[in-house]
């Protein structure tokens, strides 16, 4: 029996297993965020070190594929591998063959198994990818929470703070978004805020939580933001359509967003139902963790 060791690197938590070659999970394992432009190619290259060390166990790895938020562009892929193997030579831990993807690549292999498809992305960060049955590739979106990644937990972050910080200066009204945030936070006042914003560990993606929770008691600033960054992922799908000069698209929905059942993407996907009856949704094959497993196999000689 061969065993494969896929790796789903993203801007919140990453997911880790081991599995055989008939995609049996042998073992797993979770941690934090590991994009290292967000924390760092140190760091990152510990927390992944840690995962790969857990769930090897005694096994023999044939090939270990990481699929990483952040690593887009060559030259951080190449660093962070860099970084993992000397932290595995310094620890005298001998690393399984190794490649590092995108979140992206991976999440893609393990939705469509290889097949064409469309790949819709909401969690941390945001990104529309697209492939033909001629191997033709369409990305929208997905260039960064500094330029884009509308539709995104970062995305929806921002909005609550920019809605909070209006409600405290008197650019808008309070409303129940803001008066529940800042008992929940002690802000007294906009020096507060900034403090909280730039403390260590706040991770501004992470308020879309209290957004989607807030949206499912009515809470109307709650729906207001979401309404608007739904808006924006329709926006992705009708540039996609276009370029693509058809609407016959089978479209899996990925990310911490998405990929439950809650006012977001149940909203989301009732407006592309109504404004694209030519998009099936459909459901991933695999989770993104086993599509590098898929991805692993292919490079294991």
């Amino acid at each position: 029996m061969k065993y494969y060791i896929g790796i789903d690197g993203g801007g919140t938590k990453t997911r880790g297993v081991l599995a055989d070659e008939n995609l049996k999970v042998i073992k797993s394992a979770n941690g934090l965020s590991t994009n290292p432009l967000a924390i760092g190619f140190e760091l990152s290259a510990q927390r992944l070190l840690s995962i790969i060390k857990k769930i090897s166990g005694n096994k023999a790895v044939e090939f270990c594929v990481l699929g990483i938020a952040g690593v887009g562009r060559k030259k951080h892929a190449d660093l962070l591998l860099k970084t993992i193997k000397r932290l595995s030579a310094r620890d005298k831990f001998i690393l399984p063959p190794l490649k590092i993807l995108t979140d992206l690549e991976i999440t893609f292999e393990g939705a469509f198994d290889g097949k064409p498809g469309t790949l819709l992305i909401a969690g941390t960060g945001s990104v529309l990818f697209s492939k033909n049955s001629n191997n033709n590739i369409i990305r929208v979106g997905g260039y960064g929470r500094l330029i884009g990644d509308e539709g995104s937990g970062f995305s929806i972050g921002q909005k609550v703070l920019a809605s909070i910080s209006k409600s405290i200066d008197g650019r808008m009204p309070r409303t129940q978004l803001s008066d529940y945030f800042l008992k929940k936070f002690n802000i007294t006042d906009i020096h507060s805020l900034i403090s909280l914003v730039n403390s260590k560990g706040f991770n501004i993606a992470e308020l879309a939580k209290i957004v989607l929770t807030r949206a499912e008691k009515k809470d109307k600033e709650c729906i207001r933001i979401l309404n608007e960054e739904i808006s924006e992922l329709i926006l992705h799908i009708r540039a996609l359509i276009k370029r693509n000069k058809t609407d016959k698209i089978n479209l899996s929905l990925s990310g911490n967003l998405l990929a439950t059942s809650n006012y977001y993407s149940k909203k989301l996907k009732a407006e592309i139902s109504k404004q694209f009856p030519g998009i099936k949704i459909v459901k991933a094959k695999y989770p993104p963790e086993i599509g590098a497993v898929l991805i692993a196999k292919k490079f294991s000689p």
